[in-house]
């Protein structure tokens, strides 16, 4: 018998069990959570829109491309510059010119549209629409599928 009977008693290898299994939860605990709230955007296009509200530097008679934003994931994104690619060429880059209406800091579920005049574009000669953020990182859909 044990001389202290409350105490239990663990051998050393036991005891390093214990501290790996402790470890590993701790490690799936932090990767559950970094995947769960890691930033994500959804990008849609909307072809074909006019202007509601009037909006500086863009033409209330013309139609736009709506290139719009959506923060899915758990932490803030700041967005940057927006531009789309043509097959087979995705270093080639028309540039979307403009700002995130109604601001380009975005919470999780809020959104942002940047307009790109419609007039001459022709979408399936388009490949991708990709966003960039304040922190460099780019989100691609194509444009098949934003539409």
């Amino acid at each position: 018998m044990h001389p202290h009977p409350h105490i239990l008693a663990v051998d050393a290898q036991t005891f390093a069990w214990i501290g790996i299994v402790a470890a590993g939860l701790g490690l799936l605990g932090v990767a559950i959570y970094s995947w769960r709230y890691r930033p994500r955007l959804r990008i849609r296009i909307r072809p074909g829109q006019r202007l509601g509200k009037p909006i500086p530097g863009l033409s209330a008679d013309k139609v736009y491309l709506a290139i719009e934003a959506t923060n899915i994931g758990g932490s803030s994104i700041t967005l940057n510059r927006a531009w789309f690619t043509e097959p087979g060429n995705p270093s080639e880059r028309r540039l979307v010119k403009g700002e995130w209406e109604p601001r380009a800091d975005l919470g999780r579920g809020q959104s942002a549209t940047i307009f790109h005049l419609q007039e001459g574009l022709d979408l399936l000669s388009l490949d991708e629409i990709c966003v960039r953020d304040a922190t460099g990182r780019v989100w691609k859909e194509k444009v098949t599928r934003a539409i």
